[in-house]
């Protein structure tokens, strides 16, 4: 018996039930929201949340750094203590008893409980438990005497008080005292915005040229004779370490390169032809001819092609450029032997020729002495062998 048909609409059910319960947000578990209606991790809640973040922080660079900001600034030393209910207790009692007592004015020294204006800034007051104003790490700039706008006394004439404001110049410079910062030369001298935070560097892009040639100058390119100067748009980097990584990069680049030829060849209706081939592939030659090439000179695009591979194989069985020298010199050395071998065994048949001649010569003059004797070779004189062939023959 088989089983019964599922149903297509349960199917169908299932599978948008399945792919709803994938969509569900995992980070918030046991609320149930779908992921792209989730309030907090959604992709439209993500981007609402950066961009306000950029905004807040483009308002916060975009501020102005006044002197009204600076002088409600609170100077709060580097390291401080941790009050304790102790110390909270103490504090409250000293403010009690210093609020029925009248004001007292500005003093240069530290005044236990009861607040310090150093120049219309507010520093908090010192207790026994924490650290005293002194003791903390506060820029020597505001330490120094110059940064506060106190009057001095003329010796002379006590009654005369001078102003001893600094210079316009500096960057402690206004009326009553008030600490009024530059700008631009607090951001430049700190290397940091008035928001706090750092400035990055703006790199310079550099652009390579005839002119400029950063890396140098593409090597092995000719228009014609004369050198074709192209400048490096990358520097070079150094051959890869294993067989792996070569035919891994060699593809990839490779097939990118005969991409941008066929592009070239289509848009310029060049004549265009380019092989390669790495010493460690054991593969056939890679060539491309551009479809003008192939259409106007087939014959020589084979010749080339044969040419080109003639030239490849040698290279990859001597793998080197000494090594291939060596083997174009052994071969002409073998072919100088070879002719030489193939002249001697020539003139050693001529020799061998000559040597049956004069041996089959002098077997006739024998022979011709006994016919006729030595009394009739006596009368006719020294016989040469012309003589006697011409004596035969008659």
């Amino acid at each position: 018996m088989t089983a019964p048909r599922r149903s297509p609409r349960k199917a169908r059910e299932n599978a948008s039930k399945i792919l709803r319960k994938e969509r569900i947000c995992q980070k918030c578990p046991g609320k149930g929201y779908l992921q792209r209606e989730c309030p907090v991790h959604s992709a439209k809640a993500t981007r609402e949340r950066n961009a306000k973040e950029k905004r807040d922080k483009l308002n916060l660079q975009a501020q102005p750094y006044t002197a009204s900001a600076a002088s409600d600034t609170v100077v709060e030393p580097h390291q401080t203590a941790v009050a304790t209910p102790e110390d909270r207790a103490s504090d409250h009692d000293t403010q009690q008893d210093t609020s029925s007592q009248p004001s007292s004015p500005a003093t240069d020294g530290p005044v236990n409980g009861a607040e310090r204006h150093v120049a219309g800034v507010t520093t908090p007051k010192s207790h026994s438990s924490r650290q005293t104003i002194e003791d903390c790490d506060i820029d020597p700039v505001l330490r120094a005497p110059a940064a506060l706008n106190t009057p001095t006394i003329d010796t002379d004439n006590p009654f005369l008080v001078s102003d001893s404001s600094p210079s316009p110049g500096s960057p402690f410079s206004g009326a009553s005292g008030l600490i009024r910062f530059d700008q631009d030369s607090a951001s430049t001298s700190s290397g940091s915005s008035p928001s706090g935070t750092p400035k990055k560097s703006k790199r310079s892009r550099v652009r390579t040229s005839l002119r400029n040639p950063v890396f140098g100058m593409v090597e092995g390119v000719q228009r014609g004779e004369e050198k074709w100067n192209i400048p490096r748009v990358h520097a070079l980097k150094p051959q890869l370490s294993t067989v792996e990584k070569i035919h891994k990069r060699y593809d990839e680049k490779l097939s990118a390169i005969l991409c941008r030829c066929e592009e070239l060849a289509s848009e310029t209706g060049a004549w265009l032809y380019i092989s390669a081939q790495v010493p460690t592939r054991g593969v056939d030659l890679v060539h491309y001819a551009s479809k003008r090439f192939r259409k106007e000179a087939p014959d020589a695009l084979d010749r080339v092609y044969n040419l080109n591979l003639e030239v490849v194989q040698a290279l990859v069985n001597s793998k080197r450029r000494d090594v291939l020298q060596a083997e174009m010199e052994l071969a002409r050395a073998r072919a100088a032997e070879e002719a030489a071998k193939a002249t001697e065994a020539t003139l050693r048949a001529d020799m061998q020729s000559l040597a049956r001649a004069n041996e089959e010569k002098d077997k006739l003059i024998t022979n011709l002495r006994t016919l006729l004797g030595p009394s009739i070779l006596s009368q006719l004189g020294p016989v040469s062998t012309d003589n006697v062939t011409s004596v035969t023959s008659s």
